[in-house]
């Protein structure tokens, strides 16, 4: 599970400080409670592009508008293509790299911050999916896509839609980042989703679950407590990983509910 040397407590391990660029790669692990979404919404509030995808059909973010896309028809996959380009249009009416966007932008410009709801009939389709990821790579290039819950994909440790499998290989040479959440035990997780991550975030997670994230003193994970924001970050190629990392909730979530 970890390493043969005797696990340090969570104080003890070194903060993160490492700023996560715009095109990394982060997986984000934790079970139910675990506050994977605030942390990730923390993460993400200053980024003016960005595309997060809503399983769950709950999630809210500061200056994002949400939309419902309609139910996937197989036989007319046009309709659902063209709702995606107009959900995934620029709205600022210009492009720019996200690492320009981030310099110095005030929180009340405008940005494209948009929330897709897959419908309900959709979840865990990996077809509509698929046509989701396809068109963030043709129409929404240096942006972060935020994945809030990877199995509502369809993904799973062996099956993966092909343009996220796209998006994880070559989003980088279009300045596309990938940041992934997910409940479920990191042995299902998507495998190459695991493997090009080059931050991997673990919170809370139950004991088996832990037998599969093959990390050092990833056992420490087991005594972080659900809902204390603490978190656990492994880089890739970094040897002082693990860090601790803990993020105050900012005064813009202090009323947000997580989905």
């Amino acid at each position: 599970m970890a390493s043969t040397t005797e696990s340090r407590s969570w104080d003890q391990l070194p903060p993160f400080r490492e700023a996560i660029a715009p095109d990394d790669q982060v997986l984000v692990v934790a079970a139910t409670g675990g506050a994977k979404s605030t942390l990730i919404a923390t993460l993400t509030l200053d980024v003016p592009s960005l595309v997060a995808i809503d399983s769950k059909g709950r999630l809210t973010l500061p200056r994002a508008r949400v939309v419902q896309l309609p139910e996937y028809d197989a036989k007319a996959p046009e309709r659902y293509d063209a709702a995606l380009r107009e959900a995934l249009a620029w709205q600022t009416g210009q492009r720019q790299s996200l690492a320009d966007r981030l310099r110095g932008i005030p929180r009340d410009h405008p940005t494209d911050r948009v929330i897709l709801r897959p419908a309900h009939t959709d979840v865990d389709d990996p077809a509509p999916h698929d046509r989701i990821f396809r068109a963030v790579m043709r129409y929404r290039p240096d942006t972060l896509v935020w994945v809030d819950e990877i199995t509502g994909t369809g993904a799973t440790a062996h099956t993966t839609p092909r343009h996220l499998r796209a998006l994880s290989s070559r989003g980088r040479t279009q300045g596309t980042g990938l940041l992934t959440a997910t409940q479920a035990p990191f042995g299902l997780t998507p495998g190459i989703l695991r493997r090009n991550a080059r931050i991997l975030i673990v919170g809370p997670i139950e004991p088996e679950d832990a037998k599969d994230v093959h990390r050092r003193d990833v056992d420490v994970a087991l005594t972080i407590r659900p809902k204390t924001g603490r978190f656990m970050v492994w880089v890739s190629g970094d040897p002082d990983s693990p860090f601790r990392l803990y993020l105050p909730i900012p005064p813009e979530l202090r009323r947000w509910e997580a989905p």
